[in-house]
């Protein structure tokens, strides 16, 4: 996990220096604005490589889905179209078969992605386990409703909603700022679960029993209460009572929710 959030801050650091460069682009001499520009382009093509390779990895483990080897290969494949038809969008730059490539291959690319991560989330946020990954994500997914048309009106007219020297900054501060918020509260903790066994951190922080270990260990697992009792020599009555503790004890609901809170957050 600590990878996948290193990845996404250095995405967010190239679109910071992306929008720099733009920024003094404007406010030099004609001479320089044009090798500006264009390397503000080549980092912001950087960056979104970057974002569609890793955000499948990060989106899928942070929400604790195990996602198959199509899909792992699907979203190569998207990335990879992406990352050559960005580095045709150089070769050709400036000019309008450069400016195709951007509007009908690249910004397609980059926001259907984005729009089935929104999705993802919000299927998933229901059955997810961390009470502060939930919240996390709700704010994301309204800020994302309001910011999402905006950034693709201005993507396909350039003709930014708000003007440009408060627009990019606001959004740059409340992407920072939540980020930082996020990764202090939630991946700045042990890991649940190391080498497939639940930590001694989490067994501290929820205070379950060594039978409760037992259990959760195994409903990970996919094991039904049945298949449980038959395990530890118990009746699924008593898997149920102690998975209704374990609930109590995690603040959480369901089963899925469980798997989704240790999976979550694994070492």
């Amino acid at each position: 996990m600590i990878i996948y959030y290193t990845f996404f801050l250095m995405v967010i650091t190239l679109l910071l220096v992306e929008k720099m460069l733009e920024c003094y682009a404007h406010v030099c001499g004609a001479n320089n604005s044009g090798i500006m520009l264009y390397g503000a382009l080549v980092v912001e093509k950087i960056a979104f490589c970057m974002a569609l390779f890793y955000a499948p990895w990060f989106a899928y483990s942070l929400m604790g889905i195990e996602h198959s080897r199509f899909k792992k290969f699907l979203f190569s494949i998207i990335a990879g179209i992406y990352a050559v038809f960005a580095i045709i969008e150089l070769i050709l730059y400036p000019g309008h078969n450069s400016e195709i490539i951007r509007l009908y291959i690249g910004i397609p690319i980059l926001f259907g992605s984005f729009t089935y991560y929104l999705v993802l989330g919000a299927i998933n946020m229901g059955k997810l386990g961390s009470r502060t990954l939930n919240n996390s994500l709700k704010v994301f997914f309204i800020l994302s409703m309001i910011i999402f048309p905006v950034s693709l009106y201005q993507y396909y007219t350039q003709q930014p909603v708000l003007p440009d020297f408060i627009e990019r900054p606001i959004s740059f501060i409340i992407l920072n700022i939540l980020t930082i918020l996020f990764s202090f509260k939630y991946l700045n903790q042990p890991a649940y679960l190391e080498e497939n066994r639940l930590s001694d951190y989490f067994k501290k922080r929820f205070n379950v029993t060594d039978r409760e270990v037992e259990i959760i260990s195994l409903a990970t697992q996919g094991h039904s209460n049945n298949e449980i009792g038959d395990k530890l020599f118990i009746s699924p009555r008593t898997v149920e009572s102690h998975l209704y503790s374990i609930f109590q004890k995690c603040g959480i609901k369901s089963r899925s929710q469980l798997i989704n809170l240790i999976m979550s957050n694994k070492k």
